[in-house]
């Protein structure tokens, strides 16, 4: 699983600006309903009815459940600040999951909506009728039941008296060349696979609503569980980044550490090359030194030794004369 990083939205206003001028320019086309102008207050609506209808719907536009929409979907709706929704901000939060269906669901949604904050209990009006619907559905086949276990009972009444003819159900008596074998069917077994039909009604309705129940509490954890493997993977990328960070600094700091003693080993390198250096020009100032005076002397003693043979040469001159 990659690392889930980023900025929230609020912190990112970049967004945001894509986001109000998808709106404007959605505005200028026309594409939003006009009941998306009427204010909705979400403290007035059953979050609980709701759910069902939101996954159900959104199920029907993808082809497959997806808990995550569903979920982002309800969040967009309890999230907001003081109860007041923006349902062209959310029809465009959604374009991401929905893609053109976005629009569909939002306005279908929009309409319940409106519909749940007028009425006392927050349920949407057409919630009611279609309630009511399926009571009328459900009463009329139970008088259908009734009617088939009359009917029923007529026949096994018919049945007992002996009658050779041929009964028809519909109602009447005639003859036919080959009799039809009817049943004879107690009431009292009707009547308690009936109550047994009911039961097992009863139980499935039951087994549906805590089916959707323990969806939604699978969904939360589901939630919960993806939240917390992402918490622990920023507190561990937080840990590799700050062991990074120190290893980088560590690192710099004995590279400072190698430069500044390579700089003194240059510094005492350049001082004792300098020394030998001045003791080269010392002793070769000395040795041509003592090469001058070596030559004075020479000189000077040569100039003696002329000088004192001419002084014989006179003296011996004079000497003669």
């Amino acid at each position: 699983m990659m690392g889930f990083r980023g900025a929230a939205l609020d912190q990112a206003p970049g967004y945001k600006d894509a986001d109000q001028k998808m709106i404007k320019s959605m505005n200028k086309e026309g594409r939003f309903p006009k009941h998306f102008s009427q204010k909705v207050n979400i403290k007035k609506v059953s979050m609980d009815v709701m759910r069902p209808w939101i996954s159900k719907r959104v199920t029907e536009l993808l082809g497959i459940e997806d808990e995550m929409v569903v979920e982002y979907a309800i969040s967009l709706l309890t999230s907001s600040s003081g109860g007041k929704l923006d349902p062209k901000n959310m029809q465009v939060q959604l374009t991401g999951f929905l893609a053109r269906k976005s629009g569909i669901f939002m306005s279908e949604l929009w309409e319940l909506l409106l519909s749940a904050q007028e009425n006392a209990a927050g349920v949407p009006q057409q919630f009611i009728t279609d309630k009511k619907s399926e009571m009328i559905a459900k009463r009329a086949e139970a008088q259908k039941l009734q009617e088939e276990l009359e009917r029923q009972q007529r026949t096994a009444k018919v049945q007992q008296q002996g009658m050779k003819k041929d009964f028809n159900p519909t109602g009447g008596l005639f003859g036919v060349e080959k009799k039809k074998k009817i049943r004879i069917v107690d009431p009292d077994e009707l009547k308690a696979e009936a109550k047994a039909k009911r039961e097992l009604e009863e139980r499935q309705v039951k087994e549906q609503a805590l089916q959707e129940k323990l969806r939604v509490a699978q969904a939360q954890d589901q939630a919960a569980s993806r939240a917390a493997p992402a918490q622990a993977l920023r507190s561990d990328d937080r840990d590799k980044n700050r062991n990074r960070d120190r290893d980088r600094d560590r690192e710099r700091d004995r590279d400072r550490g190698r430069r500044d003693r390579d700089r003194k080993n240059d510094r005492g390198r350049d001082r004792s090359r300098g020394r030998d250096r001045e003791k080269q020009r010392r002793s070769r100032r000395s040795r041509s030194r003592s090469r001058d005076r070596r030559k004075r002397r020479s000189r000077s003693s040569s100039s003696s030794s002329s000088s004192s043979e001419e002084d014989r040469k006179k003296s011996r001159r004079t000497f003669r004369d």
